[in-house]
């Protein structure tokens, strides 16, 4: 699936074994901070590059961006500051951060959909 997404990680391909889930629910996801850091920004070089886009919907994909920004900081182990390199060790993020991020109808699905709408208008142009 990476592959055929274009994405040219194959680190990312360890994500799923490598994966640790606690009793208390809390998991482990290798480069957690790294995929969340690529999703912001993703999301705005997306906004950059649909310059007809309506305002507001692009401003709403920036405030998700701005939710990722802060749920990448929820990650950090308390007291550590963002690393710039993947860190070495589990990371445990809890189970209520995946909730809102992986769900069906989550914060990632929602962000998809708005991407899609904006490309959709993009193309249609103005008074469609």
């Amino acid at each position: 699936e990476r592959i055929a997404l274009g994405i040219d990680l194959p680190e990312l391909d360890t994500v799923p074994l490598w994966s640790v889930r606690r009793q208390d629910g809390s998991m482990s996801i290798p480069f957690i901070e790294f995929i969340l850091g690529q999703i912001g920004d993703s999301l705005e070089s997306f906004c950059g590059t649909v310059e007809t886009a309506p305002p507001q919907a692009i401003e709403k994909l920036m405030e998700d961006r701005r939710a990722v920004a802060g749920m990448l900081e929820e990650t950090a182990p308390a007291g550590e500051p963002l690393p710039l390199l993947p860190r070495l060790k589990d990371v445990f993020v809890p189970e209520s951060l995946l909730e809102r991020l992986y769900k069906a109808d989550g914060m990632f699905e929602e962000i998809a959909r708005r991407c899609v709408a904006v490309l959709i208008a993009t193309r249609e142009g103005p008074g469609h």
